[in-house]
């Protein structure tokens, strides 16, 4: 008997025995043959097709593609300052890059830092941190992970996907999202400590919007300052500064740190300048300036009006209203898409997604309308603007001079920039008011008679639900009950004024509930409706 040696079929080893099976009167039973395949095997399935890659495009291409703005890119080959900060990163030393606005700075800084480090990008704003995410990865063709303390769904699980990569990743953050994301997070902590590149953008706004504590539980994470190779982008000099974060920024860097100063010729930046700067570099000379007062009611039908007339204009238009807080915006937006104007409201109640919707819209549309609060007014891009309008007072005449700031760059090429205000009389005294109030120059105009809404109260009813108009009624308490002193107004008159604006808008007073009462901080003032089990004996 021949031994099979198929790959087939497998022999079992004999049993042991102290004899050969032939001579033995007892033998074993004939071992069986075992198949190690089966005999029906299943058809695999084809694997599918790879989907043909489209190549990132070049920051540039991709910017003015999706933005329509002119963009400052210097080639790093051509930029002396990229040169620089390329000499200075490879030497091992840290750079402070001294300049207006944000653009070809972060991308020329990570393209000169190893590709094996890790590097951390921690900007101040959430809208920052996109505007970096997007420069990163197209320009450099990087793997970025945005991670942010709000919105976002695909970025859960962003230390996770950071400490689990293979190679090395750049994260942009800002100082929430770095504690929410990695330092409360068991994945984070071990990402942190391998960091080896920090890029800090706008140190100074840091310090300024209270993030410095959890910017600072951030740095104890990291390896020393010694160990890591730092980069922070400042859009004023340090002389310019206040000691205390011109402190704050040299504390960051290494004593032997280099100095790069990128200037952006012929282009005015805004959202990089401070109040002061505002007030003394902004010309507004060539913006046409007035305020229409009249009551809530008359203010609502000549806002309509102005929005009607942007859709039926036949040059491009694009206007954006301001308003005070994001709940009178939703309530405002309603109205005028009840009476069939198409509204984009950008605030900072709407999801990241429509914000980006909103954006994009802004860029591509020839004929717009955007409801937006202050918020929008420091996007460092956005795109020309023709007419600016205001629904109540601005806060601080610095943040009037950011929104006006949207005329000016289309002031030669559209003589019809115009920045409108819709006021209540006590609001115009204190927009003029020099010692006290926002010290604007305005022509006063009475608003125009108009029929659009003969009764908005119906209009209101049938938009905006109970829910949102209390909530619009105490946001506008809240907001009024900060200027309230210097507006010379008291708690009474306050009130009232507020009872007069929801009867001409919705048509009745709405009922506060108790959670709204305490919000509001207003007890026992005469006019003020709160339900009874909310009353406080």
């Amino acid at each position: 008997m021949h031994a099979v040696t198929s790959a087939a079929f497998v022999v079992p080893p004999p049993l042991p025995s102290s004899s050969s099976p032939s001579s033995s009167p007892q033998s074993s039973p004939p071992a069986r043959w075992t198949c190690r395949r089966p005999l029906h095997r299943k058809r695999r399935p084809k694997p599918p097709a790879p989907r043909p890659t489209r190549p990132l495009p070049s920051l540039p291409t991709a910017i003015n593609r999706s933005y329509s703005a002119p963009l400052i890119a210097p080639a790093p080959e051509k930029c002396p300052q990229a040169a620089a900060l390329r000499s200075a990163l490879s030497a091992r030393r840290d750079a402070l890059v001294v300049g207006p606005g944000l653009r070809s700075k972060v991308a020329t800084a990570l393209a000169a830092r190893e590709r094996a480090e890790h590097a951390l990008v921690v900007v101040p704003t959430r809208d920052a941190a996109l505007r970096a995410a997007e420069e990163a990865a197209l320009r450099g063709g990087f793997k970025v992970i945005v991670a942010v303390s709000d919105g976002y769904a695909s970025w859960k699980r962003a230390a996770m996907n950071a400490n689990s990569s293979k190679r090395a990743v750049i994260v942009v953050t800002t100082p929430r999202g770095a504690v929410k994301h990695f330092v409360n997070s068991g994945h984070g902590v071990p990402w942190l400590r391998k960091v080896r590149f920090l890029l800090v953008v706008d140190a100074a706004s840091l310090l300024s919007i209270g993030a410095a504590n959890l910017f600072g539980n951030v740095i104890k994470r990291l390896p020393h300052k010694s160990r890591r190779k730092t980069v922070v982008i400042e859009f004023r000099p340090l002389q310019q500064c206040a000691p205390r974060s011109a402190q704050f920024i040299l504390d960051l860097l290494r004593p032997n740190y280099q100095l790069v100063e990128w200037t952006v010729p012929d282009q005015l930046h805004t959202h990089a300048m401070n109040k002061h700067e505002l007030v003394e570099q902004l010309d507004l000379s060539s913006v046409l300036q007035k305020a229409h007062t009249a009551c809530a009611k008359q203010r609502l039908e000549h806002l309509v009006h102005l929005c009607s007339d942007v859709y039926r204009s036949s040059q491009p238009c694009k206007m954006i209203v301001f308003f005070p807080t994001a709940r009178i915006i939703e309530c405002y937006a309603s109205l005028c898409r009840q009476r069939g104007i198409s509204i984009v409201d950008i605030h900072s109640n709407t999801s990241v997604a429509n914000r980006e919707r909103g954006l994009q819209a802004l860029f591509d549309s020839q004929r717009i309308v955007v409801f937006a609060s202050d918020t929008l007014a420091l996007c460092p891009t956005l795109p020309h603007v023709d007419t600016v309008v205001h629904v109540g007072l601005p806060s601080h005449r610095h943040n009037y001079l950011r929104r006006v700031a949207l005329l000016t760059k289309n002031a030669s090429e559209s003589p019809q920039s115009q920045s409108v205000m819709l006021l209540s009389d006590d609001e115009y005294a204190f927009a003029v008011n020099s010692h006290t109030g926002l010290a604007l120059q305005l022509q006063r105009q009475q608003c125009p008679s108009s029929h659009i809404l003969a009764h908005p109260h119906i209009d209101a009813h049938a938009a905006v639900d109970e829910k949102a108009r209390r909530k619009a009624y105490v946001s506008w308490l809240c907001f009024h009950n900060t200027v309230r002193n210097r507006m010379g107004w008291s708690k009474e008159r306050m009130v009232q004024v507020a009872n007069d604006w929801a009867l001409n808008t919705f048509g009745h007073v709405p009922v506060l509930t108790k959670k709204d009462s305490s919000r509001v901080k207003l007890w026992k003032v005469p006019g003020l409706q709160v339900e009874q089990s909310a009353v406080r004996t």
